[in-house]
């Protein structure tokens, strides 16, 4: 990327950055589902639950009842809910 002065020319600098911009572009970007399983990281939905109260926690129960669902973070300004979701 340098001329015959050994500069870095903003010509010479760009050529190299879309010659590298070209390779990254010819790279695949979806992976087949077959490669994970059944339990693919696409294939479930992580959960937080803000307000885990009386209508809170029936909802976090509800949608713990999915397979492919899971509860990852819980918040309660009541440290007593938070601890009981």
């Amino acid at each position: 990327m340098k001329d015959g002065n050994g500069k870095v020319t903003r010509r010479k600098f760009l050529q190299g950055t879309m010659a590298a911009s070209a390779a990254v572009a010819g790279l695949p970007y979806i992976v087949s589902s077959s490669v994970f399983g059944a339990n693919a990281p696409s294939n479930r939905i992580n959960l937080g639950c803000v307000g885990v109260g009386r209508m809170g926690l029936w909802d976090m129960k509800n949608f713990m009842g999915f397979d492919d669902m899971r509860v990852v973070a819980v918040c309660d300004v009541d440290s007593n809910r938070t601890e009981e979701a």
